[in-house]
C-alpha cells in the first residue's frame, strides 16, 4: 500500500542576506545569521502520522571540530558530523520517529553550534553554514496535505 508522504522547507520562509538561486544559507557560530550564535526555527507538520518515520535532510559546509546535535521539540534527533574539507557540502538525512513532531501547531528545530577546545576572544564556535533544511513526513491521508483533492 502507497504511504503518502509531504515535506517542509524549514528555511524556505527564513530570509538572509546568503540567498543564492533557491537555496536560503545561514551561518551558525561567532558570525551567525540569527541574534544568537544556535539554529531555532519553528515548522508546522498538520496531519502526519504518529507511527510512521519522518526524515529530515539537510546540507551543510564549515563544520571540522567536532559533531554537532540537532534536535526537535528539545529532543536529539541525531548529529551532524565533521567533515575534512571545510569549503565541502556535505548531505546528512537522519531518520527518526514520527512521534516527535507534534500532528498541529509547530514544532521547534534547534542545531547549536560545537564550542572550541581553545575559544579565543570573538571565536568560540566552530562556525558554519546550513542549507535545504527539508523535513519528509507521512501524512494520515489525502485530505490533510494541502493542494490535494
Amino acid at each position: 500500500m502507497p504511504v503518502l508522504c509531504d515535506f517542509i522547507d524549514i528555511l524556505e520562509n527564513f530570509h538572509t542576506d546568503d540567498f543564492r538561486g533557491d537555496t536560503h544559507v545561514v551561518r551558525l557560530g561567532d558570525f551567525s545569521t540569527f541574534r544568537s550564535e544556535d539554529l531555532g526555527i519553528a515548522f508546522e507538520t498538520v496531519g502526519r502520522r504518529e507511527d510512521g518515520r519522518a526524515i529530515l535532510f539537510c546540507e551543510y559546509r564549515g563544520l571540522t571540530e567536532g559533531e554537532v546535535t540537532v534536535q526537535i521539540n528539545g529532543k536529539p534527533i541525531g548529529q551532524l558530523p565533521p567533515i575534512a574539507r571545510a569549503d565541502e557540502w556535505v548531505t546528512k538525512m537522519i531518520s527518526f520517529s514520527g512521534a516527535r513532531l507534534r500532528s498541529s501547531g509547530f514544532n521547534s528545530i534547534h542545531i547549536e553550534p560545537k564550542v572550541l577546545d581553545q575559544p579565543t576572544p570573538g571565536n568560540l564556535f566552530d562556525d558554519f553554514q546550513i542549507r535545504e533544511l527539508v523535513c519528509f513526513v507521512h501524512h494520515e491521508n489525502q485530505s490533510s496535505v494541502s493542494g490535494l483533492e
